[in-house]
C-alpha cells in the first residue's frame, strides 16, 4: 500500500516566500496547501502533518492553529531565515534553530521527532 504524502500548510508567508518554499516542498514528495490567512481555520479542516508560519504570528494565531491540529509540528520561520523556531507536537517550548536554510526547513519537516524519554 502506497504511503500518504505528507500534508504541509503554508500560512501567511510572503508571496516569494511561499512560492519558493512550496516549490522545495513538492520537489520533496510533500502536498502543499497554502492557506495565507485563516491558517488556523485551514489547519483544524485539513489536520496537515507540519505548518510553516511566519516568526511574525501573533500568540493567537500560532494558538489557534495549534489548536486546530494539535498533532502537527509548527515552524516559525524568519523572512531573512536566520533562524526557525519548532514547535512539536504538544510542546509549549519551541526548538529554536539558527541560521535556517531552505534545506534545513525540509529537513525538519521531513524527519519524524521522537518524544523525550521518561527516566
Amino acid at each position: 500500500m502506497a504511503r500518504q504524502p505528507m500534508i504541509v500548510l503554508i500560512g501567511g508567508l510572503d508571496p516569494m516566500t511561499r512560492v519558493g518554499m512550496a516549490t522545495l516542498l513538492r520537489e520533496s514528495d510533500v502536498r502543499v496547501v497554502d492557506a495565507p490567512q485563516e491558517a488556523g481555520t485551514a489547519a483544524g479542516r485539513l489536520r496537515p502533518d507540519a505548518v510553516v508560519l511566519p516568526m511574525s504570528s501573533t500568540p493567537t494565531e500560532l494558538g489557534d492553529v495549534r489548536a486546530g491540529a494539535p498533532g502537527a509540528k509548527v515552524v516559525l520561520w524568519a523572512k531573512d531565515e536566520s533562524e526557525m523556531q519548532v514547535y512539536d507536537a504538544g510542546a509549549q517550548v519551541p526548538r529554536r534553530i539558527a541560521g535556517s536554510t531552505p534545506a534545513a526547513l525540509i529537513d525538519e519537516l521531513l524527519t519524524p521527532r521522537m518524544p523525550p524519554r521518561e527516566e
